[in-house]
């Protein structure tokens, strides 16, 4: 994984920005806060291979980059 304090300029709002990592799942009470911080982006239940892994704090575009770190995903069926 890229190093998260790493500035990306967004492919929507041009704003250059630390992106933050999409969570999917129940979210617990923690996921809340630090999303109401902007830390993280919730994403939902539904996770499948083209589920984005990162989110722009600027805009909250869903971003391109892939995290290569992350497990393969299988589809919901």
């Amino acid at each position: 994984m890229w190093p998260m304090d790493e500035l990306r300029s967004c492919p929507r709002c041009r704003a250059e920005i630390v992106p933050v990592p999409v969570v999917y799942g129940l979210p617990t009470h923690e996921a809340w806060l630090e999303a109401q911080s902007g830390r993280i982006r919730l994403g939902g239940c539904v996770i499948g291979d083209e589920s984005p892994d990162y989110a722009c704090p600027a805009c909250d575009a869903l971003l391109p980059w892939v995290n290569p770190d992350r497990p393969l995903r299988a589809p919901v069926a």
